[in-house]
């Protein structure tokens, strides 16, 4: 989810990327970069890159 007041959900492209909700942002979407363990270490949102929260 990017918003929390209305249901903005993202809608897949591929494992690893997704689109963001149209109407918000056009032809934009999110990168989840995988690590060795399968699991996503950081996203790229909108060309800025996020770390996850440990």
């Amino acid at each position: 989810m990017t918003e929390n007041m209305v249901d903005y959900r993202l809608r897949p492209r591929s494992r690893q990327v997704w689109s963001l909700p149209p109407g918000m942002y056009v032809d934009e979407e999110v990168v989840f970069q995988i690590d060795d363990r399968g699991r996503a270490d950081k996203i790229n949102f909108a060309n800025m890159i996020f770390d996850r929260l440990k």
